[in-house]
Parts: C-alpha cells; structure tokens; sequence
C-alpha cells in the first residue's frame, strides 16, 4: 500500500477513533528478538470491548454493548 492510499482510507473514517493493527499470523512473537515487517491487507471499522485473556495478551470482544467502544482496524501480514 503506498502511502497516498493509506492516507485516503483513513480520512474515510471518524478521525477521533483509536487506530489498531493485528495480524492473524502472529510471526512477531517468536522467542528471539528480530525485526519483522508487515504489509498492510486492510483498513476497516470495527465495535467491540477491549478486553485481556488470561494470560494478559490484549484483543476485541466484538460487540454492540453499551460500553463497547468503534474502533480502526487495520489488518497486516508479515506475508507478502
């Protein structure tokens, strides 16, 4: 994605809203520390509660609830 495309998507969204990435391969956590790098596959809006698992790792409960909050996802991959 270049960053004139990143820059339009995102103006398509309220600009008060928090902004977080996740990827569904999750290479970034292996035991020795290294650089990885991502590729952006999409930018969308999401409603959800945060929450931590038991083991503190943050995530999203999607949802409609009362004290669920709208945020930006943008979802990468370290394959591309």
């Amino acid at each position: 994605m270049q960053v004139k495309e990143l820059i339009a998507k995102l103006q398509e969204f309220d600009p008060t809203l928090e902004v977080l990435c996740y990827a569904e391969d999750d290479t970034s956590s292996g035991a020795a520390p290294s650089s990885v790098f991502f590729d952006i596959q999409s930018i969308g809006e999401a409603r959800g509660q945060m929450v931590r698992s038991a083991q503190g790792k943050p995530g999203i409960r999607f949802n409609s609830e009362a004290d669920s909050v709208e945020v930006v996802l943008i979802d990468i991959t370290s394959d591309f």
